[in-house]
């Protein structure tokens, strides 16, 4: 059945099939209609961000998700994606190793036997703009996104951060010098918010970063 579906999305994503509507299946709603128009607007619009655009941008907010043995960060990252398409916003997942490009680029298609999440990867497809949710090598804002999604260390000197406005670190218990590398790079940045969620006692717990 994903098999079946994920040809149908590469139809609509590809050949144009279906021009006007995208198919996005969740585990909690059988399926959901969204206007392919909302995400997929003039492309040459979506090439690049210019200057202008990055220096006007503001960073909204920066968080980071705690995960450990019970949420790990294959677990994590599927969910913290799906959340940010049902808002109709736009993630890039950056800095991935070809290795780990390619375990994403599954993972969103197989993380539940309920549901998957419809991507682009720079490994196979080479128009960003055409994809909500897009898994790169890079560190550049491909598919005019809103959020930025890291999922380990990245010198400083190799982001731009305003090229998002929002960030995510999606980071295990353990990683705790990419946390302080984080806190470092942000913490003279005026973002407006910023916090951190840790898994206990079977729950997610929100607390302030900066």
């Amino acid at each position: 059945m994903i098999v079946y579906y994920r040809s149908v999305l590469y139809k609509i994503f590809h050949e144009g099939a279906l021009s006007t509507t995208l198919f996005c299946f969740t585990e909690n709603i059988n399926f959901a209609i969204i206007r392919k128009n909302d995400f997929f607007q003039d492309s040459l619009l979506k090439k690049q961000i210019t200057s202008q655009q990055t220096a006007q941008q503001k960073l909204e907010s920066c968080v980071v998700y705690w995960c450990n043995a019970l949420q790990p960060k294959e677990k994590v990252l599927p969910q913290v994606v799906e959340k940010i398409l049902l808002q109709r916003r736009r993630c890039s997942i950056l800095g991935q190793s070809f290795q780990e490009a390619e375990r994403w680029d599954d993972q969103l298609w197989t993380f539940s036997s309920k549901s998957f999440l419809a991507h682009g990867s720079d490994l196979k497809e080479d128009r960003p703009e055409d994809h909500p949710i897009w898994i790169t090598r890079g560190l550049t804002n491909e598919n005019n996104s809103h959020y930025g999604i890291l999922t380990g260390y990245i010198p400083q000197e190799a982001l731009n951060i305003y090229l998002f406005s929002h960030w995510i670190w999606i980071l295990m218990s353990e990683e705790t010098d990419v946390f302080q590398h984080a806190t470092t790079w942000i913490q003279n940045k005026a973002v407006q918010a910023s916090w951190v969620w840790r898994y206990h006692n079977a729950q997610w717990k929100k607390g302030v970063w900066i």
